[in-house]
């Protein structure tokens, strides 16, 4: 089962957390305004999602486009 589900909607990226772990890694290590988030989903900026699902990635979550 997957952590994180990403979706690319073209000027933004939504990073959405499945499981608690993934909500509480989110929580614990980015910054964001409740604006941000829509849907259970943290909206990001293309530029910055990059990193941010590197290092997602880079912590063992399992994640699903």
């Amino acid at each position: 089962m997957s952590d994180f589900l990403i979706a690319d909607h073209g000027s933004i990226i939504t990073i959405r957390p499945v499981s608690e772990a993934a909500r509480q890694w989110l929580d614990d290590n980015v910054a964001a305004e409740p604006w941000q988030w829509l849907g259970g989903a943290l909206c990001v900026d293309p530029r910055c999602a990059r990193d941010l699902v590197a290092e997602i990635a880079s912590t063992g979550f399992e994640i699903s486009p």
